[in-house]
């Protein structure tokens, strides 16, 4: 980043946390880069190797968000935000937009500097990000416009893997999703967002944290539900399957020196959000593959315009946003494994000839 610009940093006071009381955030416009400029990137002697070697840059990039242990039990103190603007008639704009919490408001100030130095050093060279340097090119990039306004229950929505209760004759077991997807799933999510014909915002956020022993005792548990699920009637086919899904689900959380993220993934409009476009976009991420077929997505919506506007809100300020659900750990409904946040937090990666009717906006 050039010296001469000093980036912006917005820096906010919350009595949410007590320890950290202090937030810092900034806002970085993303470009991708041409084909020509990304084919002299390559490393393997075809460009076939392309998408799969930036693929790897950008799981590595997510990876290095987290810097803790999880014997340490020390959980992260920022948080990561890939946005994605539609504007009709025009094109896409990419946004990240970083924040870090601390103790006072010099700390916060420093350490917000120190993060987006960092982001603009390992950020994968496929594309280019370059901070806001106004509190208007900060509201532009970050679509604060939107956030504000949005106070309709319907002009919100959040994209979550399946989960429900399946009731048995015997007991209750609880089944959910995977975040899973394909190396090019991620077009179809461009291509339809491109399309839209009113303004929408793509939010998809990440945090590092850990999985707690409590859960983690809760997760073998529902592993020895599967055990017992052998011996349930052969007329609930809902169940059939229910132990070879269990398998792998409970192996990816409890595998050693796991890395978790809170993952969410939210929408957010002037007005009513088109069904086709949720579905477009759950349908991406939450794919079967021949290792593991998954539950596939819902879509859950707040239940008043003023829990809309407390979503919007919590969108805005990097906010994990608490929802009730049916799962027997609450927090695994945001808990995502490494390999779950690179399937959704993922940058377009556009062929020679680019995406219909997709134009990638740049300032």
């Amino acid at each position: 980043m050039p010296v001469s610009q000093v980036p912006w940093i917005e820096i906010r006071h919350s009595s949410n946390d007590q320890e950290c009381p202090w937030q810092a955030l900034f806002a970085c416009q993303i470009r991708v880069r041409s084909y020509e400029e990304r084919l002299k990137l390559k490393w393997g002697f075809s460009p076939a190797f392309l998408l799969e070697e930036a693929l790897d840059r950008q799981k590595l990039f997510i990876e290095s968000q987290l810097s803790n242990n999880p014997i340490d039990h020390q959980t992260e103190q920022r948080s990561l935000t890939l946005r994605c603007f539609c504007i009709p008639q025009s094109g896409l704009r990419f946004c990240l937009v970083g924040k870090v919490l601390a103790d006072s408001q010099e700390r916060a100030r420093a350490d917000a500097q120190s993060y987006l130095r960092m982001l603009d050093s390992t950020f994968p060279y496929d594309y280019t990000i370059r901070a806001a340097v106004s509190i208007e090119e900060f509201n532009r990039l970050t679509g604060r416009e939107i956030l504000k306004k949005c106070k309709e229950r319907t002009a919100i929505a959040e994209i979550r893997r399946f989960e429900s209760p399946l009731p048995t004759t015997k007991t209750t077991l609880r089944i959910v999703g995977l975040w899973q997807t394909a190396m090019r799933s991620d077009e179809q999510i461009w291509r339809a967002l491109a399309q839209y014909p009113r303004e929408i915002l793509l939010n998809i956020s990440i945090c590092p944290t850990i999985l707690f022993e409590g859960e983690r005792r809760a997760l073998v548990e529902m592993r020895q539900s599967a055990l017992q699920s052998q011996d349930l009637s052969s007329d609930e086919p809902y169940l059939q399957n229910y132990e070879s899904w269990i398998d792998p689900f409970i192996n990816r959380y409890l595998s050693p020196w796991n890395k978790y993220f809170y993952l969410q993934i939210h929408l957010v409009s002037f007005s009513e959000i088109d069904e086709f476009l949720l579905r477009s976009i759950g349908s991406s991420i939450t794919r079967d593959n021949p290792e593991s077929s998954a539950p596939g997505f819902q879509i859950i919506r707040p239940k008043s315009g003023s829990e809309a506007a407390e979503w919007s809100s919590h969108v805005d300020s990097l906010e994990t946003i608490h929802t009730s659900n049916n799962f027997i750990l609450p927090r695994l409904s945001q808990l995502a494994s490494l390999d779950e946040a690179h399937a959704v937090f993922r940058l377009p990666y556009p062929p020679e000839t680019g995406l219909p009717n997709v134009v990638f906006l740049e300032e």
